[in-house]
């Protein structure tokens, strides 16, 4: 049997980590088991600067990139990926996730999203020089020493909007003028955080164009068009992980249904099983099983 790394891609959620309440989130991977060891994909953008003694494999939009120590992955929203190891060790990687609100925040002047685009020939893998990925490393030590004595989020904040704009610094003077401009991004933003908001409830094409008081085409295509994904996928991807997470808790499958806006318990069993190739009650059995 193939590694789960090739299987369709399931959703990884801001939603579903709380240090994104802040609007980013910076994690050092160095031990234990690879947390995102299958294929996947974000409603964030990620940064990712790899220190690991071995050549790692990176798998995006169904390509495979070889990646070394020194490397920056540049992971657009929405882009399916894995990095293809089992646990972290000798694959050391310190990844920064920021949500499309915080970087609309801070591109006030700048347009970051251009980073994540196909118009950046660094994009997906950036492979700075010495010179330039002694700056980084140096900021990401400060980052890490700041975090172990103090947790004020305004300074880990900056100095997450720095590294950013380190690297796009490094990357601006190969960008071109033809890109796709980063003033859909706050209608992005707004889609995701109203179906964040109001998943258990009955969510239509309609009812988002209503709130955002754009035409359905409208956010349909603006939509597609960042996250390279249709707004009914993800809405139902969102359902599906959000009932896995309610499968590991004591509660009965028709509550888990209504909890994540599904019409009733046989509609969810439809879609759960062609989502996930197993019932629920099966999923939570290996849930329970794996514990």
């Amino acid at each position: 049997m193939e590694k789960e790394w090739y299987d369709a891609p399931k959703l990884f959620s801001q939603k579903n980590n709380t240090v994104f309440q802040y609007g980013f989130d910076a994690t050092f991977h160095t031990q234990d088991r690879n947390p995102v060891g299958f294929y996947h994909y974000h409603d964030f953008y990620e940064l990712v600067f790899y220190f690991g003694d071995a050549p790692m494999s990176y798998r995006c939009n169904n390509q495979i990139y070889d990646i070394h120590r020194g490397d920056i992955i540049l992971c657009d929203m929405f882009a399916p990926h894995v990095y293809m190891c089992e646990d972290n060790m000798h694959y050391d990687r310190f990844s920064v996730g920021i949500s499309p609100r915080l970087l609309t925040g801070f591109s006030v002047d700048l347009d970051y999203s251009r980073l994540f685009q196909e118009d950046n020939p660094f994009c997906p893998v950036f492979h700075p020089d010495f010179l330039t990925l002694s700056r980084y490393l140096s900021l990401i030590s400060d980052y890490q020493d700041y975090t172990a004595h103090r947790q004020d989020i305004g300074v880990r904040r900056a100095m997450i909007h720095l590294l950013l704009s380190y690297v796009y610094e490094d990357c601006s003077s190969l960008l071109t003028s033809k890109h796709t401009s980063g003033s859909g991004l706050p209608l992005v933003n707004e889609l995701i955080s109203y179906i964040d908001e109001h998943l258990r409830e009955p969510i239509t094409l309609e009812t988002l164009a209503e709130h955002t008081h754009y035409s359905v085409s409208y956010i349909t295509r603006i939509f597609r068009r960042y996250t390279g994904e249709t707004l009914v996928q993800y809405i139902m991807d969102k359902r599906i992980l959000s009932a896995k997470q309610l499968l590991g808790e004591d509660i009965p499958l028709s509550e888990i249904a209504e909890r994540t806006g599904f019409q009733d318990y046989s509609y969810f069993y439809k879609c759960f099983l062609k989502s996930e190739g197993i019932k629920p009650s099966e999923f939570r059995r290996r849930l329970s099983a794996a514990q």
